[in-house]
């Protein structure tokens, strides 16, 4: 199973405090962890802290690897960006590597790779290449596979 947090403590979601909402009320909630299948080829479980941009992170990292046919780990490393609305403006932040000349919203530009947008972590396992697995290099952590010794 996947234990999903409640929510409560995020302030973006719950501006007015925790105890704003009546009883009985369905928590807002940005987490979105993904588990995905292509037939019998192919299954994906990933997911991201991140606040109000994990939808971005795991959206852009499904975008990359399906659409973009990265690998797995050449999409969670690949640069993001994110669409935020701060006192009804529509705002830009992204990481080097997009071209964003043309845009006319205020724009936060990172200089490389930041936890500010997330820290996906995916493990896929696909009928032809075996176990995947891929850590954000924008957080701390890493990946192992361990293999049984009879294998």
């Amino acid at each position: 199973g996947i234990w999903l947090n409640n929510s409560l403590g995020e302030f973006e979601l719950n501006p007015n405090g925790l105890f704003s909402e009546e009883p009985g009320t369905r928590l807002v909630s940005n987490m979105a962890p993904t588990v995905a299948h292509r037939g019998c080829d192919a299954v994906l479980a990933i997911g991201s802290p991140g606040a109000d941009r994990i939808t971005t992170a795991i959206g852009m990292t499904l975008l990359n690897l399906i659409n973009l046919n990265m690998t797995l780990d050449e999409a969670v490393q690949a640069p993001r960006l994110h669409v935020f609305i701060e006192d009804g403006v529509s705002n830009l932040a992204c990481e080097l590597g997009f071209d964003v000349s043309n845009s006319n919203m205020p724009l936060r530009e990172f200089s490389g790779p930041h936890m500010y947008f997330g820290g996906v972590a995916a493990t896929m396992w696909h009928r032809d290449h075996g176990l995947s697995v891929a850590a954000d290099a924008r957080r701390t952590g890493g990946t192992a596979i361990i293999r049984n010794e009879k294998e």
